[in-house]
């Protein structure tokens, strides 16, 4: 059962990685259009995006359907997720309404509006509240 959470937090945090990676990446590309003329490098910005897209989608339908069916919806695997999504979900509306920008500029290097780990934080949200609220099934 331990080794079941762990590869549930390890699906978690690689699922983080790549959306930052894409991120910037694609912030990278962007920048480099912005100086150079390359009609082939604006293309390709786009086929990257679409790419990426597919991909965190696919890395988060296996990390739902693991943490759903293989990890028998341990209670602290959906804990974990709901409290990670929810606050990096949350954590930039609560600073910019709160009017504390400290915390903010740190944050949004990993966790922008509109940025995929900010999709990602709230699917994991949403995996982690399914994870608590799923019934568990029974076992013959």
């Amino acid at each position: 059962m331990i080794g079941k959470r762990i590869l549930s937090f390890v699906g978690l945090v690689v699922t983080f990685a790549v959306g930052y990676g894409f991120q910037r990446l694609v912030t990278y590309m962007r920048e480099q259009v912005g100086v150079t003329v390359s009609g082939t490098l604006a293309k390709s910005t786009f086929w990257v995006e679409s790419i990426a897209i597919l991909v965190l989608a696919a890395m988060l339908l296996l990390l739902a359907w693991y943490v759903l069916s293989r990890a028998h919806r341990d209670i602290w695997v959906g804990v974990v997720f709901v409290v990670v999504g929810l606050v990096l979900t949350f954590v930039l509306a609560t600073e910019m309404s709160l009017e504390r920008i400290w915390l903010s500029y740190r944050v949004t290097n990993l966790i922008s509006y509109n940025s995929y780990g900010h999709y990602v934080a709230a699917f994991v949200a949403v995996i982690g509240i399914a994870c608590l609220v799923a019934p568990k099934r029974r076992r013959r």
